[in-house]
């Protein structure tokens, strides 16, 4: 064992990681918004609660705190360059759906939308909160949650083998496992 800085730590254990997306919905501009979340967990089962680590400075930010609700979804592969796109890009001017064709669909319990192409959609009510230092981890309550079938999940890829990377940039690596497994509800 050697000691070492804290970004070849993080390397290690965050890699890889299931890449997630949030939709929140802005009730003053009547429009949705979305941002890449990487800092996501389960955190009860009974009831099924998600958390997701929101960074203090982000629009998502403002409007979760306001509107208290959001949906966490599960990307497929087939959106990689949406959800590069979407962590580009401030929805503050501009709507991320229309800019770059997201397809939703209207959710049942939360304004947010549902996030079409991803294999599972949760929509949560924000049960508590928590500031902790830069982010607000927030905790929603699902209230509703939905799957769709595709070929693979969107991972945040390691640098060890198994991996099929689709596109590397600065702080990412996007990409899936190796080998002919789709996810399906049987799986």
């Amino acid at each position: 064992m050697k000691e070492c800085n804290e970004t070849e730590a993080l390397q290690v254990s965050e890699t890889p990681s299931r890449i997630s997306l949030v939709s929140v919905w802005d009730s003053e501009k009547n429009k949705p918004n979305i941002i890449p979340i990487s800092w996501k967990t389960r955190t009860s089962f009974d009831p099924l609660i998600y958390a997701i680590s929101v960074g203090k400075m982000r629009y998502s930010h403002k409007l979760i705190s306001r509107e208290r609700e959001f949906v966490i979804a599960f990307p497929s592969t087939n959106l990689f360059s949406k959800v590069l796109s979407c962590g580009m890009t401030t929805g503050e001017k501009a709507s991320k759906v229309d800019t770059f064709n997201i397809k939703t669909k209207k959710a049942k319990y939360v304004k947010a939308p549902l996030i079409t192409g991803c294999l599972v959609n949760y929509e949560c009510k924000v049960i508590d909160e928590m500031n902790t230092g830069d982010h607000t981890i927030y905790s929603g309550e699902v209230k509703a949650c939905y799957t769709e079938e595709h070929n693979h999940m969107l991972l945040s890829a390691g640098t060890e083998e198994g991996y099929r990377v689709l596109h590397t940039g600065i702080g990412h690596r996007f990409g899936y496992c190796k080998g002919d497994h789709k996810w399906s509800k049987t799986n």
